[in-house]
């Protein structure tokens, strides 16, 4: 039996979720390229806009999370870089050598719980926009029927 808070069952779990909210994106992408409502059914076609929107808010959640990704590590590493250009030998004691590195690590530790926050934050805007797919999928099954 595995252990629910080893890493192997953790991440299972995550690979399980990630390919159901896969296939209901993938789902919801082919319902929106496929509908052809007609003036005769505008629910429908108020659901698939929804669809869409939904879609559209989730592609750019994605493209948000990339470009802010990009800009914490570029910033991790320029105060990388600039935390060895201040290696200096262990036993030499020089105290602005040392207040600068401080600053520049707790800049790294800043950064750690900045990519934490907005990284809590996404998975929460995610999350609710998956749900309110899943809702619209439903009431798009179920009119459709």
């Amino acid at each position: 039996m595995t252990d629910p808070s080893s890493p192997g069952h953790d991440d299972s779990v995550r690979v399980e979720r990630s390919e159901e909210l896969s296939d209901l994106v993938r789902e919801a992408e082919t319902t929106s390229a496929e509908s052809e409502t007609s003036a005769d059914e505008p629910v429908l076609g108020d659901l698939d806009r929804e669809i869409g929107l939904t879609l559209a808010h989730l592609r750019g959640l994605d493209d948000l999370e990339r470009a802010v990704e990009r800009s914490l590590l570029r910033s991790e590493c320029l105060i990388g870089t600039e935390l060895l250009r201040l290696n200096v030998p262990p036993r030499t004691y020089l105290p602005p050598y040392h207040r600068e590195r401080w600053s520049l690590e707790r800049g790294l530790l800043h950064l750690q719980s900045e990519r934490r926050r907005l990284a809590v934050s996404l998975h929460e805007q995610r999350r609710s926009l998956l749900d309110r797919l899943a809702v619209l999928l439903g009431r798009r099954r179920r009119l459709a029927l």
